[in-house]
């Protein structure tokens, strides 16, 4: 727990980092922080074009359901993308004062938050304008999605932001999955209509299972649970009235991902301690 402690020492540099990483980010843009909330209307406006006009994967309200998974999808990638590079680009500052090197990975994580929580400003601005209706019940339910996100992304952090001063590969295998990642969650599409498609492609049952292990699954899921549910064929429009009803097994595979969440900070954290004493020399 020394650690920790030291970190809230510093906290003030902690909160200097974020503030001169949100500055150099939109350094010299005209728009400068606005940039945080056009990038995510951007890319949801190419998704719904194709998704929802050249593809059968669209429902009625596919910008809703693609915006609420989309915006948490992209804190996680690019808070994990911008983590991998944050001690290897800082090596000159760690030879030259002392400092608890998790503040590194931790200020890129905060200043990331910062775009997510812009980000969610804007959704729920769109929510205002198509005039959706929130499922308000389920909010402690994203609330604690959020938690677990949160904490699963901090043990990545740790463990690929040390591991990348070792081997440059990292940063660029992670790009990588990441890419795949994001294909392998329920980011464009429901979850519970690709457990159902593989059913349908005659492929073994527990291929949906292995699916729902990943942890960002049931994370998002418990996002969309905010919203009402959009299928066609369902006796409620109730999202997570739904995933009972498909996927029964749902709050086993949250807890599970809340378990995975909280293994993969202990190791990333252990990770991170181990290797931090030969930053400097390896930098």
């Amino acid at each position: 727990m020394n650690e920790w402690a030291e970190v809230w020492r510093y906290r003030a540099l902690l909160w200097g980092l974020v503030r001169r990483d949100l500055k150099v980010r939109y350094k010299n843009s005209v728009l400068g922080f606005v940039w945080s909330l056009l990038n995510p209307l951007f890319q949801i406006l190419v998704f719904v074009i194709v998704f929802r006009y050249m593809t059968p994967l669209g429902g009625r309200n596919y910008s809703v359901y693609l915006f609420v998974a989309m915006v948490p999808w992209m804190f996680f990638s690019q808070g994990l993308l911008d983590s991998s590079a944050s001690v290897a680009t800082q090596v000159g500052l760690v030879k030259r004062v002392y400092f608890p090197r998790l503040v590194l990975p931790l200020s890129v994580l905060m200043s990331n938050l910062v775009h997510f929580l812009l980000g969610m400003t804007v959704l729920a601005a769109y929510f205002t304008v198509r005039r959706v209706t929130i499922a308000w019940p389920h909010l402690p339910l994203a609330f604690l999605a959020f938690g677990v996100q949160f904490v699963f992304m901090c043990g990545m952090a740790f463990a690929v932001s040390s591991l990348s001063v070792y081997y440059n590969d990292v940063r660029f295998l992670l790009a990588s999955i990441m890419q795949m990642w994001m294909f392998l969650s329920p980011v464009f599409y429901p979850a519970e209509s690709a457990i159902a498609r593989l059913g349908k492609m005659g492929l073994p049952d527990f291929l949906g299972t292995v699916y729902l292990l990943n942890p960002m699954a049931p994370v998002l899921m418990s996002y969309r649970a905010l919203l009402p549910y959009d299928g066609a064929r369902a006796s409620t429009n109730d999202y997570l009235a739904v995933l009972h009803q498909v996927l029964p097994g749902f709050p086993v595979y949250f807890a599970i991902a809340a378990a995975v969440a909280l293994a993969a900070f202990v190791l990333g954290f252990s990770l991170f301690r181990r290797l931090q004493w030969r930053f400097a020399e390896l930098g």
